[in-house]
């Protein structure tokens, strides 16, 4: 019977997606990095501010998180420290178009305090799309947990 083949490869495609939350204060790179990453197939939810991003943490799992480092209200290091207490494993980008400075510069800040990698602004979709596949947990593990 056909029927049971289709819904058993919908719901593993759907077990598949990755979700990925992206945490910036710039509309336009927000709405770049949602559009690149929707296009090469995740999942994404996208935020304006880092008390939404840890709200968006406390209600959904994420397979990986994008931060914005320089951000008005509470910036994203709080941000990262605020998610990591409540996901301890959460897999965290730190993002940053600041210029680096060689004390107090945010990107090293953020890997030394758990972030798994740091991307620095501008880069190409090419990068970002490159550092995400990079920095996912690997896909056979949850394909074991699938099925």
């Amino acid at each position: 019977m056909r029927p049971f083949a289709d819904i058993k490869i919908q719901s593993l495609t759907f077990c598949l997606k990755r979700r990925v939350l992206i945490i910036d204060d710039e509309s336009e790179v927000r709405s770049l990095l949602n559009r690149t990453l929707t296009q090469a197939g995740y999942e994404v939810v996208a935020v304006a501010s880092g008390n939404e991003g840890t709200r968006a943490c406390r209600q959904y799992s994420f397979d990986l998180i994008i931060i914005d480092m320089v951000m008005p209200e509470k910036d994203g290091l709080e941000t990262m420290m605020e998610i990591r207490r409540g996901s301890p494993n959460a897999r965290i980008i730190a993002m940053s178009g600041a210029p680096r400075a060689p004390i107090m510069d945010p990107l090293n800040l953020a890997v030394k305090l758990g972030a798994v990698a740091s991307i620095t602004k501008p880069f190409t979709p090419d990068e970002f799309l490159c550092s995400i596949v990079q920095h996912l947990p690997h896909s056979d593990t949850q394909l074991g947990a699938a099925a």
